[in-house]
């Protein structure tokens, strides 16, 4: 511990050195203590078409690529039956599968919005819900050297509180004109990078009534969120042997999070491109 505080010291003396942070932690954006008991509320995709005004058929996102940096996509439902994913797996565990079921519900939402777009599973969180500094940076370092293959990131993950060093590395992949969506967070007045980066572009839950869930992350001083989307007790897809929220009839599951706000988001994003172009 003595050499520990030491080098730190002779770090910090350093005139090279800009600061030194600690090795975060970061998780989904998964909140499993506020879904509903009552089977019946449950938002559908079709209250997110409702309350955002998204057409179901116009701008289905043809040509447009979004990247669902996760834990994976379980291309086996049925959702994805007419979707190109390519599947990209930065843990190094040699794995494309998703062992959370988080990724594949993310994705079952964009995918539902625009159903044309292509999907990219950039693969961060193997069988944990959590992962550390290193694997993030190597999942960076891929979106910024392959910034002209995709048109949005989705990004339903974060820490719990800011990384100056996370939100500096993602205003720079902003600045290379890459579309991000982030998760805003689930603790309230506190919030995390990656939503925290300058220029971010975060997103907040709501009920399927568009009100405020109150788990979501609201700090207005930061900017963050910088819009809401349903993210209460959403009906999403369910990756093969997962367990994640309350299970619901066929290969689907409830539950709640900014995680599934912000892919709503991104659904939306592709489509409007596909309307308006770049």
């Amino acid at each position: 511990m003595q050499y520990n505080t030491e080098y730190e010291s002779k770090l910090q003396a350093d005139e090279q050195i800009i600061g030194i942070e600690d090795n975060i932690t970061a998780t989904l954006r998964y909140e499993p203590d506020f879904i509903s008991e009552e089977p019946a509320d449950v938002a559908t995709i079709e209250d997110v078409r409702r309350l955002h005004n998204i057409p179901q058929l116009a701008a289905p996102g043809e040509q447009q690529t979004v990247v669902i940096m996760d834990s994976g996509i379980d291309t086996s439902h049925p959702v994805f039956a007419e979707t190109s994913v390519t599947q990209i797996d930065v843990t190094k565990t040699g794995g494309s599968d998703d062992a959370v079921g988080h990724g594949t519900a993310v994705a079952g939402q964009v995918t539902r919005l625009a159903p044309a777009a292509d999907l990219i599973s950039l693969r961060i969180f193997g069988s944990e819900g959590r992962i550390k500094m290193n694997i993030i940076l190597r999942a960076y370092e891929w979106l910024h050297k392959n910034h002209d293959q995709y048109n949005v990131v989705n990004m339903s993950w974060g820490n719990q509180k800011r990384s100056k060093r996370l939100d500096r590395i993602h205003t720079k992949l902003i600045e290379k004109g890459v579309r991000d969506v982030v998760a805003a967070g689930n603790t309230g007045a506190k919030s995390g990078s990656p939503a925290t980066a300058k220029g971010a572009f975060s997103i907040g839950a709501c009920t399927k009534d568009g009100k405020m869930a109150e788990f979501s992350s609201y700090t207005p001083n930061g900017d963050n969120p910088d819009v809401t989307a349903i993210g209460k007790d959403n009906r999403l897809a369910q990756a093969t042997g997962t367990n994640m929220g309350k299970s619901l009839d066929g290969q689907w599951v409830k539950a709640s999070g900014t995680s599934f706000a912000a892919p709503e988001v991104s659904g939306r994003i592709a489509k409007y491109i596909d309307i308006k172009g770049d």
